[in-house]
């Protein structure tokens, strides 16, 4: 959040020395998708396409906008617009991945993440992005893998902790390595956590069921 703040902080100071240039609205309008506050992102990029209409990064922003109003076939049809001029582009075709995330259609998203890891196999939220896909597709072993790398390439990250707990109790019926990420996530998210949190009926369902196993191999 903080992060954001100042970012369009220096773009609005950047904007009224100089409206000529894209940057600021791109950057204002994609800090405010983060932010969820998609009316003034929409303002702001909109503003921005009247000075430059085919501006490629403020079209993101509104394949972005159009993802998060879950108008996936407005979103689907803006990031394809973009690949055509831009064929091998990482920000559209990771953008497009998400639009087949959303519809579940895992296949096609995966194809798309393959591709993007030819270009660059180092991107963690790729990497976790491959993993759930994966997973969608029962392909399990390989979810894994790719978890752990981008548990890897970014220690403690929080998504690829709290997925390994799912993968483990879920589907590779190793209980106790679930009990344990999800475990450590909470130490991670602290406080933050909420009771509602759904890491707490995950490990409490693991730790259910790895008492019931006890039990039964005691008789």
């Amino acid at each position: 959040k903080g992060d954001y703040k100042k970012a369009i902080e220096s773009a609005k100071k950047s904007l009224k020395l100089n409206a000529n240039h894209v940057e600021p609205y791109y950057v204002i309008s994609y800090c405010k998708i983060m932010e969820d506050e998609i009316s003034l992102a929409t303002l702001v990029m909109e503003g921005g396409l009247a000075r430059f209409p085919d501006n490629d990064y403020l079209h993101l922003n509104q394949a972005l906008i159009a993802l998060k109003k879950n108008n996936f076939q407005y979103a689907n049809q803006l990031y394809n617009k973009i690949l055509k001029t831009k064929k091998d582009w990482i920000p559209a075709l990771h953008g497009l991945s998400l639009v087949y995330m959303f519809q579940e259609d895992y296949k096609a998203a995966l194809d798309l993440l393959n591709r993007i890891s030819l270009e660059d196999s180092s991107l963690i939220e790729v990497l976790l992005n491959m993993g759930v896909c994966l997973r969608e597709l029962k392909q399990f072993k390989e979810s894994e893998s790719k978890f752990l790398e981008a548990l890897r390439l970014s220690p403690n990250n929080p998504r690829a902790i709290f997925n390994l707990g799912i993968l483990n109790g879920d589907h590779l019926d190793n209980l106790k390595a679930s009990l344990a990420y999800f475990d450590q996530y909470k130490q991670l998210k602290g406080n933050s956590i909420k009771p509602s949190d759904r890491v707490h009926q995950y490990s409490t369902y693991v730790r259910e069921k790895l008492e019931y196993q006890g039990v039964e191999n005691k008789k």
